[in-house]
């Protein structure tokens, strides 16, 4: 788990957006405290503006860790009020493909942080939201992955742990395989 004090390379933030804009309005635009927050809370428009610059940025994020894939697998702690646990395998080609096979669907406030273990990059996003209101309570780790040779499913950590290349195949065809 990351420390709350270390700097993420990415955040979004809507409270934070509008609060930086609101600073914009006051300076440029000589709008009072109250207006320029107001102006900024209101534009919808704001908010779409910094949603795409933000899956932006994964999506560059993305493809430096997994430059010829678009196959994900993630793992997940603290989900929800019920603090549950999961994994998931998927595939995104861009950010916001990503952040909608992972986040719950209601609005959401994260901070992403790029990661190594083992030598291999992932990505850590620790997540708040009206059900698991404490940062550092949800929180998800995204790792690149492959995909089997066979039948093309998205691999676990595991699968993935083959030690040749050209073997690697998910459990399903290995299965199939030896019946």
């Amino acid at each position: 788990m990351n420390n709350t004090e270390e700097k993420a390379y990415i955040v979004w933030d809507t409270c934070e957006i509008a609060e930086n804009h609101a600073k914009f309005l006051m300076e440029e635009e000589d709008f009072t405290e109250q207006e320029a927050y107001e102006a900024a809370c209101n534009n919808s428009f704001l908010y779409d503006d910094e949603w795409e610059l933000t899956c932006d940025d994964l999506t560059e994020v993305m493809k430096e860790m997994n430059p010829d894939s678009h196959a994900w697998y993630a793992e997940a702690s603290g989900m929800g009020w019920l603090k549950q646990e999961g994994f998931k395998k998927f595939k995104a080609k861009d950010g916001e493909e990503l952040l909608g096979e992972i986040l719950p669907k209601t609005d959401c406030t994260f901070w992403i942080y790029k990661r190594e273990k083992d030598g291999g990059p992932y990505m850590e996003i620790s997540n708040t939201h009206h059900d698991a209101p404490v940062r550092g309570q949800e929180v998800y780790f995204i790792y690149p992955a492959r995909t089997c040779l066979i039948c093309g499913d998205v691999l676990t950590l595991e699968e993935q742990k083959t030690p040749n290349e050209d073997e690697i195949v998910c459990e399903s065809c290995l299965a199939r395989h030896y019946d």
